[in-house]
């Protein structure tokens, strides 16, 4: 952004100061923009305001001196000097800031030698002016010497320095300004279009700030959680930080429970931190987390449920297995005495058999 010279000086001050070394001696200056905008003047001299520059034709000689020191301000050493064609001196030393020419000051309208009156007589003729009044405008011009102009040069540099210094300390502070600014922007934006709650409080609790996000949260406009505190607005006491906290870890994250316009309890997680400005402050980014709350309970009683289902299922599976464990020794023991009948049999038999082979033995 391109400054103008009355944006980086304060020209109430300076005007003053020109004021006042006029007081101290004759000492007609002004403070010009590159736009011609005359930005503090002091002592200008009637011979030109209410002369020269009023009549056309001898205008004409002051828009030719005006010209050409600005086409000589680059070989200003500090300043550039020129006498107009109607005798008079005029000094121009610019003011340069960063690099960057701002306007010029000027000194003038003086002589560096007693006028000829003759000379200044013969101008009122020539352009139709007043004589007496014209004569008596002459003789209010100031007479320097080329010392004395070269001593006020001299302090003219020294003062176009401190114009500059002050104009560069001023830029700066509008640039710092602007950064600022520009930064708390970027910041306001983001924090009033974020999905997550914000808060700024003192350290006694009291809102500061809030987004826009927890008024939706909350159901409360901006106007009236800034009149409320923490304590309006938590449903449950919160124990998870404090403040001896906040100062020797600088911040901390927990979850707690808030309360609506409306009277409805809603879960929130919290991250805090803390600020030592203006007293102490706290900033807290805030995320309703209602409906992750809601589905951890659900897959907590889930959980819950399925655990008495498999406890359910153990137990009748242990039943049966004790059943079972029953059945087999029903049945193991049941076959070893079929079995055992088995082999009773068989020996019988096998005595039979043998008893009948003696008695057929016998017979033959």
């Amino acid at each position: 952004m391109r400054y103008k010279l009355q944006d980086l000086i304060d020209m109430e001050l300076f005007q003053n100061l020109q004021d006042r070394l006029n007081e101290i001696y004759s000492f007609p200056s002004a403070i010009i923009d590159n736009d011609g905008n005359i930005l503090t003047a002091t002592a200008w001299q009637d011979i030109c305001m209410q002369f020269h520059r009023k009549n056309k034709e001898s205008e004409k000689y002051c828009i030719q001196s005006d010209k050409y020191i600005v086409s000589h301000l680059h070989e200003a050493n500090p300043a550039v000097s020129y006498r107009c064609p109607h005798g008079l001196v005029d000094n121009a030393t610019p003011i340069i800031i960063e690099g960057i020419h701002y306007g010029n000051f000027f000194t003038g309208q003086f002589f560096l030698e007693k006028p000829n009156m003759e000379f200044f007589k013969a101008q009122a003729k020539k352009y139709g002016f007043d004589e007496e009044a014209y004569l008596e405008a002459v003789k209010k011009v100031p007479i320097w010497t080329q010392e004395q102009l070269n001593s006020y040069l001299f302090f003219i540099k020294g003062l176009i320095s401190v114009i500059s210094v002050s104009g560069l300390k001023m830029l700066r502070e509008i640039e710092a300004r602007k950064q600022i600014e520009e930064t708390k922007e970027r910041h306001r934006i983001i924090l009033h279009t974020a999905m997550d709650g914000f808060w700024m409080t003192d350290m006694e609790g009291r809102l500061l700030e809030v987004n826009e996000a927890y008024c939706r949260m909350s159901g409360y406009s901006t106007q009236e959680l800034l009149n409320m505190s923490i304590h309006d607005l938590e449903a449950v006491e919160t124990n998870s930080i404090t403040t001896d906290q906040l100062h020797r870890e600088g911040g901390a994250r927990f979850d707690t429970r808030h309360r609506r316009k409306d009277g409805s309890i809603f879960d929130v997680e919290v991250s805090v931190q803390y600020h030592p400005t203006n007293g102490g402050q706290i900033v807290a980014f805030l995320r309703d987390i209602t409906e992750r709350k809601r589905t951890e309970e659900e897959l907590r009683k889930h959980r819950v449920h399925l655990e008495e289902l498999v406890k359910e299922r153990t137990v009748e599976l242990n039943k049966k297995n004790e059943e079972l464990e029953h059945f087999n020794r029903v049945f193991v023991g049941r076959e070893l005495r079929m079995i055992e009948l088995k082999n009773i049999i068989a020996n019988y038999e096998q005595k039979i058999a043998q008893l009948e082979n003696v008695t057929l033995n016998k017979q033959k």
